[in-house]
């Protein structure tokens, strides 16, 4: 299996950097959502924090927005 298959299949750790890039986030956002307990699963192996992409996606799901079909229907109201 080569390096690629690996990235699609989930299995590779990446650096901060890569996984902000794929999320679309800027390195510090996503640093900042790791430290608050806010962002993607991690790993840390010594000091290095490393993520998978199956974990971003999974993360990625949840921030659906919902709130365009949870607001209430004005015209109804009236």
């Amino acid at each position: 299996m080569n390096r690629f298959d690996q990235v699609a299949l989930g299995n590779r750790f990446l650096r901060p950097r890569e996984a902000a890039e794929i999320l679309g986030l800027s390195p510090r956002t996503l640093d900042r959502r790791r430290s608050r307990g806010l962002g993607p699963a991690y790993y840390k192996f010594g000091s290095a924090v490393r993520y998978r992409l199956s974990d971003l996606n999974a993360w990625a799901g949840t921030r659906q927005d919902m709130a365009g079909d949870m607001k209430p229907d004005r015209k109804a109201d009236a």
